[in-house]
């Protein structure tokens, strides 16, 4: 039998050789410290008692004897390579597994508890706090949590937050009965004569949305029109209250707006509050859906409309809109026409906000459509045509001026990108041609918007947009690449001197705006 050997083993290519004692692997990585905190001991003591039920409970001492390798990280390689050896590894290794069961129990309990401490927390603190809080705080934090659903917050209006804040206690529920403004927004699932007596002392302030459910088969369209169209009889007798309403329907459920058509009720209903409506159509609604243009609405100030083009009573309705979004990008090809379009924004006497959005594909390829549209009240656009002839943009242009708007941004997606940036060039040309020695005297800030990777060869056009802007400040250029990878640069406080600040971006173009660097400023 082999003399019991304790030694340090250094793990040298000589003491490999040496008889009885185990070479092992070659050590990488310097070993973790055991960092021995008495609250730690103290758990290790509990831990060693348990394990070793037959023993006195564990002092300080015993804990060492009992886990040497705890302490010292190289405690392996001093067993004597024997059969008692054998026996005190296996003894660490069934230790030391127990003590990783023991320790993972103990994380999962920890995290179970900081679950439910941190959820007693939240409750014990509103319940501690909110009593602090003065009876305006409280109607301030109410009104935050209930957003109107026209103002745009970046998510989906949560109708249900002013009901669930009546519900938590006497006092929340007295605070929120006596905010009318809380009590403003309304949809098939509403209770509306409940809602509508709440805010009643608010006046008009009512907001409508009319959508259906879910729609998995075709009886649940069918059952979305019927509720639709109970819910549209149930706001009649509050039309005159209601401030904003919005529609959003799809595929199949046009039979609501022809039950609309045929109903007499609805064929002269009156909004004279109605500031802004939103008709947002999943897919081209028909040509021929107009249900709206015999409805009286004043004070109409705000319209959206996505694959639908509105049509009012008189041409008084559309002079008094001054923000206009109009968005034709449906699936049908070839569904819209310029004319209609070109009509449409005519009418817009008094607009100062306008977006358009007009994708090819959804619009008629004629070259050669008349009529024309001059808004000299626009101040700010957005123009935005995706997968269009160049030649029609140009025509679009070429019919449709806005000389005095002071905002651009503008969309170029064209369907030939030979003409790259000087699309851009022809459109500022083409919307202000009547002035060529001015062509857009107001416009102060210019952005573009590419689909493709930024060119060297794009700096010496964009220089000559200062020839027809004379009065541009800030030019902001965005290319957007089939990765969605940005690649952004803005000329800031540019006015005469737009050609000197893209000549420096020119002579260092891949330092300027390379990989490294996806945003890039010349002030």
């Amino acid at each position: 039998m082999q003399p019991d050997k304790k030694f340090t083993y250094d793990w040298d290519a000589e003491l490999r050789k040496t008889k009885n004692f185990w070479p092992g692997p070659e050590a990488t990585n310097q070993p973790v410290k055991f960092d021995s905190m008495p609250a730690t001991l103290a758990w290790l003591q509990s831990f060693a008692s348990e394990f070793n039920r037959s023993v006195n409970p564990s002092t300080s001492e015993d804990v060492r004897e009992n886990f040497p390798w705890l302490w010292n990280p190289d405690w392996d390689k001093t067993v004597p390579v024997t059969i008692p050896g054998v026996k005190q590894l296996k003894g660490a290794a069934v230790k030391a597994e127990a003590l990783e069961r023991s320790l993972d129990s103990f994380l999962l309990c920890v995290k179970d508890r900081i679950t439910r401490i941190r959820r007693t927390l939240n409750v014990v603190a509103a319940q501690s706090y909110f009593p602090l809080l003065s009876d305006d705080v409280l109607a301030m934090i109410f009104e935050f949590a209930a957003l109107p659903f026209s103002l745009e917050v970046g998510v989906e209006y949560d109708n249900k937050a002013t009901s669930m804040l009546s519900q938590v206690c006497s006092r929340f529920r007295d605070i929120a009965l006596g905010l009318p403004n809380l009590w403003r927004f309304i949809d098939i699932n509403s209770n509306v004569q409940v809602i509508a007596s709440r805010s009643e002392k608010a006046g008009a302030i009512l907001e409508a949305q009319v959508k259906g459910g879910k729609i998995n088969t075709w009886k649940d369209v069918e059952n979305n029109v019927n509720q639709c169209y109970s819910f549209m009889g149930r706001i009649v007798p509050l039309s005159s209250r209601i401030s904003y309403i919005r529609f959003d329907l799809f595929p199949g459920e046009s039979g609501f707006w022809e039950r609309l058509n045929t109903s007499k009720e609805f064929d002269s209903l009156s909004f004279p509050s109605l500031d802004e409506l939103v008709l947002n159509f999943e897919c081209t609604a028909s040509k021929n859906i107009s249900f709206y243009k015999h409805w009286d609405m004043p004070v109409l100030r705000v319209i959206e409309g996505h694959n639908v083009i509105p049509v009012f009573r008189s041409n008084t309705v559309y002079a008094g809109i001054a923000k206009c979004s109009l968005k034709l990008d449906g699936d049908n090809r070839e569904f819209w026409t310029y004319p209609m379009v070109i009509k449409f924004l005519s009418l817009l006497s008094g607009v100062k906000t306008l977006d358009i959005l007009l994708r090819g594909q959804i619009m008629k390829s004629d070259l050669y459509f008349d009529g024309e549209a001059s808004l000299p009240t626009v101040l700010w656009l957005r123009t935005a045509f995706p997968e269009t002839n160049i030649f029609l943009v140009q025509r679009f242009c070429h019919m449709f001026k806005t000389p005095n708007k002071t905002h651009w941004i503008l969309d170029i997606e064209p369907d030939d990108w030979a003409m790259n940036i000087t699309v851009a060039s022809s459109k500022l040309w083409w919307v202000a041609r009547e002035d060529p020695d001015s062509p857009v005297p107001n416009l102060k800030e210019l952005e573009l918007l590419f689909r493709r990777e930024f060119r060297k060869r794009d700096c010496a056009p964009l220089k000559k947009l200062s020839t027809l802007a004379h009065g541009l400040e800030r030019l902001t250029v965005t290319y957007v690449t089939v990765t969605e990878q940005l690649r952004r640069f803005e000329v800031n406080n540019c006015k005469d001197k737009l050609p000197d600040k893209i000549g420096r971006l020119e002579e260092s173009f891949g330092e300027h705006l390379g990989p490294g660097n996806a945003h890039f400023v010349l002030g």
